[in-house]
């Protein structure tokens, strides 16, 4: 058995999961929801892959994504979140219902966290988009305070 047949018996048993591609400058989140072999009519060899539930840009909102076993440098499982207490099949049953909706890909309403979080049965949102919120606000402060301390300077000369 080779890392790439480890690597699909390990997401075999991981459907309804949260998998991340970590191979770009930012964590992409997806649902693992299903591992399939298919036979490639060039060499005759049979090759697995991951199916993918994801929500992207380039899919213009959520869908499925196939990568061959050989992606499995660029992924890791994203322990923040797990199916808690909705269990593995409600997670896909969750996943398929929001791919039906068409929803518009929104980086700041409908991005990645936001479909991995709906699709776990809690309220869709994004840490990314927080996080970014909060630092523009810190970075207002700190620029309010810089013009308001050059205000009181130059009125003290």
């Amino acid at each position: 058995m080779n890392i790439n047949d480890e690597f699909l018996q390990f997401c075999a048993s991981h459907l309804g999961s949260v998998i991340c591609n970590t191979s770009g400058p930012k964590i992409h989140p997806g649902i693992l929801c299903a591992v399939e072999y298919r036979s490639n009519p060039t060499t005759y060899e049979t090759e697995g892959f991951i199916v993918v539930a994801h929500n992207h840009p380039d899919l213009g909102g959520a869908g499925k994504s196939y990568y061959d076993a050989y992606w499995n440098d660029q992924v890791r499982f994203e322990a923040v979140y797990n199916t808690g207490s909705i269990g593995s099949l409600k997670v896909l049953q969750n996943v398929d219902a929001i791919i039906e909706q068409r929803i518009p890909y929104d980086w700041q309403k409908w991005n990645c966290q936001h479909f991995v979080t709906a699709a776990l049965g809690l309220v869709p949102k994004s840490v990314q988009i927080e996080g970014l919120g909060q630092v523009l606000a810190l970075a207002a402060v700190v620029a309010f305070g810089g013009l308001v301390s050059s205000a009181f300077d130059s009125s003290r000369r």
